[in-house]
């Protein structure tokens, strides 16, 4: 195998390819190998967190570009991506250096959630949406959305104080904040948010 200098390789420790098949009276058949299956990780990332702590720059990958020169990636690195990745593409706190996904909904929870949007009608969009539900109690009601958000955001925020008037306390404005960092607020004694939070708890006349 050619590889990068000073690189070296190693069998893959792939088990032989015999299987053994069986028929069932159904026409149902089964193959599986008869050799058995040794310890295994639990989860795809257990190996390359393990060699990322153990050789962080060791090769992982490796291919030609057009120039025939070759490109490396790295345990560590590619650690280090694969978390960005699983993480909305976040390298630290609201810093957001390439597309990410949302880890919470793999695959097969948004292809279910795909087929269902199909039965979405505008009269079950309608019951589902908050703005057109009583609100369960009576207590004062405050929304702050960041001014950094979407145009459709904050188009929902005005909605949500219009339809729940009788509750409503107003809205706190928070310039340049996201849905990510417009709760830092209620750490700063200085923010609108938090003094709109001591005003709802009655700790400010």
């Amino acid at each position: 195998m050619i590889g990068p200098p000073g690189d070296t390789f190693k069998d893959a420790g792939v088990l032989p390819p015999d299987i053994v098949v069986r028929r069932d009276p159904d026409g149902t058949i089964r193959a599986h190998s008869p050799h058995q299956l040794g310890p295994y990780p639990e989860r795809l990332t257990e190996k390359l967190d393990f060699w990322a702590a153990l050789a962080p720059e060791r090769c992982f990958l490796a291919e030609r570009d057009t120039e025939g020169a070759w490109t490396r990636l790295t345990y560590g690195e590619a650690r280090a991506r694969v978390r960005r990745i699983a993480n909305h593409g976040q390298s630290e706190r609201y810093t957001h250096v390439e597309i990410g996904t949302n880890s919470r909904l793999d695959s097969l929870q948004a292809a279910v959630l795909n087929l269902r949007l199909a039965l979405l009608d505008a009269d079950n969009a309608r019951k589902l949406s908050p703005a057109f539900m009583t609100p369960a109690t009576r207590a004062p009601v405050m929304s702050c959305v960041g001014g950094a958000e979407s145009s459709e955001f904050q188009r929902q925020n005005a909605l949500l104080g219009e339809r729940w008037r009788a509750a409503f306390a107003g809205d706190i404005a928070m310039p340049g904040k996201n849905h990510f960092s417009v709760i830092d607020g209620l750490a700063d004694q200085k923010s609108p948010l938090f003094a709109g939070a001591r005003r709802l708890m009655k700790l400010d006349k």
